[in-house]
């Protein structure tokens, strides 16, 4: 399965509620593991990649909102 395939299915799992580039990676362990000052996390910018990249398809909205795993304000992506 392809890491488009993965975060789609992830959205489309959860819609309507936006993720976060952050949580997308988290959740369906996208990258390398210990990414940036927390170890735990997995890397962020593939998600962000594949979700500008799904965002172009009608079936995904990208845009500034609130995540809903971590309630943070930013970039977020979710299946319509």
């Amino acid at each position: 399965m392809t890491n488009a395939e993965k975060v789609a299915n992830f959205l489309r799992g959860r819609k309507p509620h936006p993720f976060c580039d952050q949580c997308v990676a988290d959740a369906v362990q996208l990258g390398s593991r210990a990414f940036g000052q927390r170890r735990d996390h997995y890397n962020p910018h593939v998600a962000q990649q594949n979700a500008s990249a799904l965002s172009q398809a009608r079936e995904f909205r990208r845009a500034s909102g609130i995540c809903h795993e971590c309630g943070a304000r930013r970039k977020v992506t979710w299946a319509k």
